[in-house]
């Protein structure tokens, strides 16, 4: 309150003498400075930094790998903000220092870690679970086609094992049974879909497809056929087909774009939306039971 009223004082002076003189009023330099210099103090005083101080402590847990053999070990690594201790709980103990990482040793079932920091704004606890391998959800996830001129649509397909329930997450949400189908809406950037399978343990595994969208003045159209099969690979006859799987890339060891066919009656198809260069293609058939044939020969187009 001083400060406030001292200032003022001068003010109300220099305001009597300005209109004695008839020019305009004026603060004293040297007082205006030592004000400015007092009220950054106190700005100071309040500043981000100093609230940031006192604010819970911000911690991160992971395993890398999140899911081992049995026997086998993962590495947890932990970071934390605002913190100045941390302590381990469950299935480890011990001080550990605000960030580091650590083996968790041979593990034979799954097994739950638990880091807890404090600071001045309070506690903050994080945990990871490491799953043996074969608790893990099996899960399979592809985008047909997975190269669209911008616009098109293409059909995502999935199916785990081992699981209760997949959630959908970025360009789409969607919670839906542990098998199925989708067709996105008209793509106009490329687009990364990620599927996330869960099971009762709480055990979860992710997969992505990503669909590329393409200038459609630079897209390429190559038009395919192949011969049904007759028989299977050891001369009984044809098991059930649902229809067929296009492979292809621009490598013959590296086709890993793809396209399902549904029916036994197509023999053939056009895939769109390819750039320039070689384009190698291979068909494999799907039965109905859900084997898959070998590829066939590779067939190739320059455009």
């Amino acid at each position: 309150m001083k400060l406030i009223n001292w200032r003022r004082a001068p003010f109300a002076h220099n305001a009597t003498m300005a209109a004695t003189a008839g020019t305009a009023p004026m603060l004293n330099p040297r007082r205006i400075l030592v004000l400015g210099a007092l009220i950054a103090l106190a700005n100071t005083a309040t500043s981000p930094s100093a609230v940031a101080a006192s604010s819970p402590p911000t911690v991160a847990l992971s395993a890398s790998p999140s899911s081992v053999s049995t026997g086998a070990s993962s590495t947890l690594t932990w970071s934390s903000a605002n913190a100045t201790s941390c302590a381990a709980s469950g299935e480890w103990s011990g001080t550990l220092a605000t960030s580091g990482s650590r083996s968790t040793g041979a593990l034979s079932a799954a097994t739950t870690f638990t880091i807890t920091c404090k600071g001045a704004g309070g506690t903050t606890s994080r945990t990871e679970t490491v799953y043996l391998s074969d608790e893990m959800p099996e899960v399979t996830f592809t985008a047909s086609p997975s190269r669209v001129q911008e616009g098109g649509n293409a059909v995502l397909t999935w199916k785990a094992s081992n699981a209760y329930m997949c959630h959908g997450y970025g360009p789409w949400y969607i919670s839906e049974p542990v098998e199925g189908s989708s067709t996105t809406n008209g793509l106009t950037a490329t687009t990364t879909f990620i599927l996330t399978c869960f099971n009762s343990s709480g055990a979860k595994t992710s997969k992505k497809a990503t669909v590329t969208v393409v200038d459609a003045a630079a897209a390429g159209t190559a038009t395919l056929s192949w011969n049904a099969p007759t028989s299977n690979t050891n001369g009984t006859p044809i098991t059930p087909l649902k229809g067929y799987t296009i492979y292809y890339g621009n490598s013959e060891t590296s086709m890993t774009q793809s396209l399902v066919v549904s029916g036994t009656a197509t023999t053939g198809a056009e895939i769109t939306g390819l750039g320039s260069g070689t384009w190698y293609f291979a068909v494999s058939a799907d039965a109905a039971d859900g084997a898959q044939s070998a590829k066939s020969d590779i067939g190739s187009i320059t455009l």
